[in-house]
């Protein structure tokens, strides 16, 4: 356009126009520093920004053209700061996350764009994945978070401190309301990234196997959600293969702080259902052997298991190597108890005198009609009454 023409048209915008029309007019011809120097010399609202000249720079693919002007007329973008944010805060409401990324990337606020891959990977731009298979395909947005918080680390290591000074703000419910440049404590920078290489092992061990998530109704579950997803991840993990995933398993449980005995036992049914008691009985074994969890927690577990053998009609041929497994006295009492050996639960229950549990057998027997168990648990409480009474005499 020649100069006469822009002048006479700039003449009439800047006499009867709105800030709206100036900026849209500069854009069309392709004036990004003028609109840039437009926006700040008329303190035009962060909404006239965003709808007339960021938004329609990424409609129109100029939005590097937009960013190397903003950077030219600030490079430490302060005097721009609240248009920015509060652009950051538009994008991430209007879904437009694709804009929002670049806007990061631009910013240098990597731990905020890192987060924003793991959204991309999880469906923020397209749909919820409904296979493992899928997720493995989308993993590559997993590797970009991991480029990211990697970049923030290392400038930790070069800094030695104990925060990374980046542009932009941990995740809160208003993550724009704090200041554009903020600190972020390392620590949670290797915890996120901690759940990606985590994330990316899972899926490593997913690919190439038969697909084993058949809900199509629900979402994958992944490490990126809380402790009720995690868990049911796992339960794919160890339905899966016990020796392969275990050290997996454990590490998730314990870099989440997830209580091993909830998780296992929300495992147990499914494990049951896809694999049998043997395979369940060759977790219980691996969990005894690495100590993941004390042994009343174990016993809890094996409890669990017992109830369901017995609940569903199976023997107590089936029950016994995992009464065998149980260390509390007591446990391995109601065990049997459930198992319907009763005469086994007496023998137990006498060895510490557990008089409670003696006549939990006896009210079991008798509605058995087990006469000689409902015999020798008399003769037990009988006896164990006469030398209770000795002794107050004695006394």
């Amino acid at each position: 356009m020649d100069t006469k023409r822009y002048d006479e048209i700039m003449y009439y915008l800047n006499k009867y126009g709105t800030h709206s029309q100036v900026i849209k007019f500069f854009v069309r011809q392709g004036l990004f520093k003028k609109a840039a120097d437009y926006i700040k010399t008329q303190r035009c609202s962060p909404e006239v920004f965003f709808d007339d000249l960021l938004l329609r720079s990424f409609q129109i693919g100029s939005f590097d053209v937009l960013a190397r002007e903003i950077e030219l007329m600030d490079p430490s973008l302060n005097k721009w700061k609240d248009y920015l944010s509060k652009s950051c805060q538009y994008l991430s409401r209007k879904g437009l996350y694709n804009c929002l990324y670049h806007m990061q990337l631009f910013l240098k606020d990597y731990f905020r764009a890192a987060t924003t891959c793991i959204r991309f990977f999880l469906g923020a731009s397209g749909s919820a994945a409904r296979s493992f298979k899928e997720l493995y395909r989308r993993m590559y947005h997993l590797e970009n978070a991991k480029k990211h918080l990697e970049m923030l680390l290392k400038e930790k290591a070069i800094t030695k401190s104990t925060f990374v000074s980046h542009v932009g703000s941990q995740p809160t419910v208003d993550p724009f309301s704090a200041p554009l440049v903020r600190d972020v404590p390392v620590s949670d920078l290797k915890s996120h990234l901690n759940t990606v290489l985590l994330q990316m092992k899972v899926l490593n061990f997913f690919n190439g196997r038969p697909e084993v998530f058949e809900d199509r109704k629900n979402n994958v579950p992944t490490l990126f959600g809380d402790g009720r997803e995690r868990s049911h991840l796992i339960s794919f993990l160890l339905a899966e293969s016990i020796s392969d995933t275990f050290s997996l398993v454990s590490r998730i449980i314990q870099d989440y702080r997830l209580p091993a005995v909830s998780v296992f036992s929300d495992c147990v049914p499914r494990l049951i259902q896809k694999k049998g008691y043997d395979y369940v009985f060759s977790l219980m074994k691996t969990i005894e052997g690495t100590g993941i969890m004390p042994d009343k927690g174990r016993d809890h577990l094996l409890l669990k298991v017992i109830k369901k053998i017995t609940s569903g009609g199976e023997g107590a041929k089936q029950a016994s190597p995992f009464v065998k497994m149980m260390f509390n006295q007591s446990a391995k009492v109601e065990a049997l108890i459930l198992c319907g050996r009763l005469r086994d639960a007496y023998v137990e229950a006498t060895k510490e005198n557990q008089v409670e549990n003696v006549e939990r057998i006896l009210k079991e027997a008798e509605r058995l009609n087990q006469k000689y168990v409902v015999d020798i648990c008399q003769r037990f409480l009988k006896n164990f009454e006469e030398k209770q009474e000795r002794k107050g005499i004695s006394r």
